[in-house]
């Protein structure tokens, strides 16, 4: 009998099913995506799920009284997600920029379905890796709610 534990971030789930593999000529694999090619695969653990992480957040009050907070994000994947979604929610929201990160020297990169309010942000990157520096300018200092997923 074989039991799985999956790690999700710091939690661990104790709660996993018990896996029972009988007969001959079986293969047990953790985590395979793909390249089946024995007779019986059993999975027993998903990959782990990609994170958005909050690294460092600047907060910077403007000579004409806005507000600017300056976050560094950064993506872990053990591979590349297809695509992450930013959500931002704040009062009187001026400006918000997303720097990603530099390929060949070169920081460049389009959003997607970007949809901009007086009070939110809706952005799509598509294939999301490193890190990030997302800005958020508001005409005074209040409360940001930034949502990301994958």
């Amino acid at each position: 009998m074989v039991v799985a534990t999956m790690f999700l971030g710091d939690s661990v789930a104790q709660d996993s099913p018990a896996v029972n593999v009988t007969g001959n000529d079986n293969v047990v694999s953790v985590g395979q995506i793909g390249g089946i090619t024995a007779r019986t695969v059993t999975i027993v653990e998903q990959a782990l799920r990609p994170e958005f992480r909050i690294l460092q957040r600047q907060d910077s009050d403007m000579p004409d009284g806005s507000h600017v907070v300056a976050l560094l994000g950064d993506v872990k994947s053990p591979i590349t997600p297809g695509l992450l979604v930013i959500e931002i929610q704040a009062s009187n929201l001026r400006n918000v920029t997303i720097l990603p990160p530099p390929t060949g020297g070169v920081s460049t990169m389009s959003l997607r379905n970007k949809i901009v309010t007086a009070n939110s942000f809706h952005a799509e990157i598509p294939a999301p890796r490193g890190q990030y520096v997302i800005t958020i300018a508001t005409a005074k200092a209040t409360d940001i709610s930034l949502g990301a997923s994958f």
